[in-house]
């Protein structure tokens, strides 16, 4: 029985040791999140941009070709660029804007998008 009680102590230290890091690591995750709680999903970042710039390559298309249209979308557009950069409507809903509006140019323009 004594030739087992090191290992038994070397055991305890172990377990120890393991449940110290463990404790140590929930507390640095829970910083992290704390951290990055306001900032914004990056791949819904990404798929907003490609959504600005498929808006503004049909704005493009149709300039010459329906100048109502034209004038119309790119003042919605620029009014609600305008709220997202002042920070008055979060990134959900500033591509779920983009969003009526490239299905409001493909409604209205006959335009592949």
């Amino acid at each position: 029985m004594s030739e087992l009680l090191p290992y038994a102590y070397g055991g305890v230290v172990i377990l120890l040791l393991i449940l110290i890091f463990e404790i140590r690591q929930r507390k640095r995750f829970g910083k992290v999140l704390k951290q990055s709680q306001d900032v914004d999903p990056l791949f819904m970042k990404q798929a907003t941009a490609s959504k600005l710039s498929k808006v503004q390559q049909t704005l493009t298309a149709i300039q010459s070709a329906n100048a109502v249209l034209y004038n119309k979308v790119s003042q919605k557009l620029d009014e609600v660029m305008h709220d997202y950069n002042a920070g008055k409507m979060p990134l959900p809903e500033y591509a779920h804007k983009l969003d009526l509006i490239l299905n409001y140019i493909k409604k209205h323009a006959n335009v592949k998008v």
